[in-house]
C-alpha cells in the first residue's frame, strides 16, 4: 500500500512529469496560470484518487504542467489512493439511490390512486352523457330551444342537435369532477386549486345556459304578441324590436353576472341602460303630454267647471 504523501509548499523550481516526453524532468513555469484551471485540475485529482481502489497502481500517471505533484506517491510517481475516501464515496451514492427509491416508492399509490379516478372518470362521463341526452329527448329540449330563437344560433354553430350538445357539455362537467379528484390524490396543491374553482363554476354554468334559454323563449313569446298587436301602429315594428332587444339585454346581463365575468361593469350598464330608458319614456311621454294636456285633459276640466258654475 501506497501512503497518501502530504502536499510539500509551492516552490517555483519543483519539476513535474512530462506526458509527452515520458519521464523527462522540466522546470515549472514561475508564473500562476488561472486560478480556475488549476481548482478544476486538482478537483478531477481528487475525483481520481477517490474512484480507485485504495492501493498505488504501478503505472506512470501524466500530468500536466499546471497539475501539483503532491498528489502521487513519492517512490514510484503512481496514483496514491485513499480507501477510506472510497468507502465514503460509496456511501453517498447508497444514501442518494435509496433517497430516490424511497421517493419513487411513496409516489407509486398516488399515482396509481389518480389512474383509478381518470380511468373511473373517461368509464362514467359517457354513461352520463349518453343519459343526460336521453331526458332532454324525452322533455322535447329541441323543440324548446327552436321556440327560444337559439335553435338556428346552435345549428350555424355545427350542431345541429341541441340535446346533444348540452350533454357533451355535463360529460364534461363530470370528467373534470374526476379530473379534480386525480389531482388531490397526486397532491399538486396548484393545479388543484385552479380545478376546485373550475368545479365550483359549474352550477353557474349550469344556471347561466338555463337564463339564456328562458330570455330567448321570454323574447319570441312577447314578439309572437307585440308583432300583431303593433302591426297598424306607426313606428310599431321598432318598438317591438327595441322591447326584444331589451329582454334580450337584460336576460344577458344575469347570464354573464350569474358566470361572474365583470360583475362591476355589468352593474354599471344596467344603470345606464335603465336611466337611459327611462329618460327616453320622460321625454316622449312628458313632453308629449304637455300637448295632450293643453288639447284635450284641460279643456275638459274647463268645461266642466263651466257647466258647473251655469247651473248653479
Amino acid at each position: 500500500m501506497c501512503p497518501v504523501a502530504s502536499r510539500p509548499p509551492r516552490t517555483s523550481g519543483s519539476t513535474v512529469m512530462g506526458a509527452a516526453t515520458g519521464g523527462e524532468t522540466a522546470t515549472r513555469r514561475s508564473s500562476s496560470p488561472k486560478r480556475g484551471i488549476k481548482t478544476a485540475a486538482s478537483a478531477v485529482a481528487i475525483q481520481f484518487r477517490r474512484l480507485n481502489s485504495g492501493f498505488c497502481r504501478e503505472r506512470q500517471f501524466a500530468t500536466f504542467w499546471w497539475y501539483e505533484p503532491s498528489y502521487l506517491c513519492p517512490d514510484v510517481g503512481s496514483a496514491c489512493l485513499n480507501t477510506k475516501e472510497l468507502d465514503e464515496v460509496v456511501d453517498d451514492i447508497k444514501d442518494a439511490f435509496s433517497e430516490v427509491v424511497t421517493d419513487i416508492i411513496g409516489v407509486i399509490p398516488a399515482v396509481v390512486a389518480a389512474l383509478v379516478f381518470l380511468i373511473a372518470g373517461l368509464i362514467i362521463s359517457p354513461i352520463i352523457r349518453n343519459l343526460f341526452h336521453k331526458l332532454l329527448k324525452a322533455v322535447s329540449f329541441d323543440k324548446g330551444v327552436d321556440k327560444s330563437g337559439l335553435g338556428g344560433f346552435v345549428e350555424r354553430a355545427g350542431y345541429p342537435d341541441s340535446a346533444l350538445l348540452v350533454a357533451k357539455i355535463v360529460g364534461w362537467m363530470v370528467m373534470l369532477i374526476f379530473v379534480k379528484l386525480s389531482v388531490a390524490a397526486l397532491g399538486v396543491d396548484s393545479i388543484e386549486d385552479l380545478v376546485d374553482r373550475l368545479v365550483a363554476w359549474i352550477p353557474n354554468v349550469i344556471i347561466a345556459i338555463i337564463l339564456v334559454v328562458i330570455t330567448g323563449a321570454a323574447a319570441n313569446f312577447v314578439k309572437g304578441i307585440l308583432t300583431p298587436a303593433l302591426q297598424n301602429t306607426p313606428a310599431g315594428d321598432l318598438i317591438g324590436k327595441i322591447i326584444v332587444a331589451a329582454i334580450w339585454v337584460i336576460g344577458g346581463m344575469m347570464a354573464i353576472d350569474q358566470l361572474g365575468f365583470g360583475e362591476d361593469i355589468v352593474d354599471q350598464l344596467w344603470t345606464a341602460l335603465t336611466t337611459a330608458l327611462a329618460g327616453i319614456l320622460l321625454i316622449k311621454f312628458g313632453v308629449g303630454g304637455i300637448w295632450a294636456a293643453r288639447d284635450r285633459f284641460w279643456p275638459k276640466v274647463y268645461d266642466t267647471f263651466e257647466s258647473d258654475s251655469t247651473s248653479a
